[in-house]
């Protein structure tokens, strides 16, 4: 049963490309990805809605809507303003809604 669950975690790494894994073997090796996510810690599933949504062209309201599908990225402190992201959108766009935060 253990070794199941590590086949079964290693399978979901692998098709994230946070790992290249060989299911014969049963060894596996960090790729870069897997590396930045783990030196930030950034969650899986994150990485693989930023494979599927990540285009190489992208305006800034594109790349803060993407960041607001990660799962870690629901508030971020910024100085004494207060950024959360409203996911999923209640129109077809996400909203990045500033509020000042109490002192």
């Amino acid at each position: 049963k253990r070794m199941s669950l590590i086949t079964e975690a290693a399978k979901a790494l692998a098709n994230a490309r946070m790992i290249a894994f060989d299911s014969q073997l049963g060894n596996f090796i960090i790729t870069d990805l897997g590396r930045v996510a783990a030196k930030y810690y950034i969650r899986y599933k994150s990485i693989e809605i930023f494979n599927k949504e990540l285009k190489s062209k992208m305006t800034e309201a594109d790349a803060l809507a993407l960041l607001c599908m990660s799962t870690e990225v629901r508030r971020i402190r910024r100085h004494s303003t207060l950024f959360s992201c409203e996911w999923p959108p209640s129109s077809t766009k996400s909203k990045i809604v500033t509020t000042k935060r109490a002192s």
